[in-house]
């Protein structure tokens, strides 16, 4: 009797476990590690690509992605914050000497 075949192309993957999501650091460690093991075996061209192009896009989202533009947006308003009370007491003691 033959075993059905399951397709689990359809399926939704599981989360990934804390901590599991690929880091600059991870990336490049990983990158030295295969680029050790391709002196010895060229077989690994493919894998060190392809993590050549993870690790510039992860350092493209570390400049340039939602946690950095949302640090920017947050020292921006932190610095009109800053204007607007130093504008506030420039006419208060302008006042004052008055």
């Amino acid at each position: 009797m033959a075993r059905d075949r399951t397709d689990f192309a359809d399926r939704i993957r599981p989360p990934a476990p804390k901590g599991a999501e690929s880091t600059v650091a991870r990336l490049e460690a990983a990158l030295l590690q295969v680029a050790v093991l391709m002196e010895r075996q060229p077989k690994f061209v493919l894998i060190f690509v392809r993590l050549e192009a993870e690790l510039a896009a992860a350092q493209e989202a570390e400049v340039n992605g939602p946690l950095a533009r949302a640090k920017a947006l947050r020292d921006q308003r932190a610095r009109k914050d800053v204007r607007r009370t130093q504008r506030s007491n420039v006419v208060a003691l302008a006042q004052a000497r008055s």
